[in-house]
Order: structure tokens, then sequence, then C-alpha cells
């Protein structure tokens, strides 16, 4: 299945990611690493999710503890 990105409407075969962190909007919550998911060819963000390395090892180290 080929994807267009719709920015720049080029065929997109894979996406760059760039760290960034998950906030609360008034800042008393927990941060979380995420990620942005852009497009490899203008930069134009097209997802945004939950880095789920980072969440995996938090949790073992949770569990460790």
């Amino acid at each position: 299945m080929t994807s267009k990105c719709p920015k720049c409407d080029r065929i997109v075969s894979y996406l760059k990611y760039q760290g960034i962190e998950a906030r609360p909007p008034i800042g008393t919550g927990p941060i979380y690493k995420a990620v942005n998911l852009v497009c490899p060819i203008c930069s134009t963000i097209l997802g945004a999710t939950f880095d789920p390395i980072a969440l995996n090892a938090d949790l073992i180290k949770k569990l460790k503890a």
C-alpha cells in the first residue's frame, strides 16, 4: 500500500521520527516520552504517539524496583 503526504503530495514509503515530550496542558501531571512521525521529504507532522520503547523501559524499571 502506498501513501501520499497530504502537504507535498509525494509518495511516502517510510516515516522519520522525532523525539518529543507529551505533557498535560497545565503542567501538573507526568511527562512522557513521545515521538512525532514526519514525512521524510517535507518534514510535515503526520502523526504522534507515545514512545513504545521508552514506555517499556519505564515499566521494566518500575517492576524491578
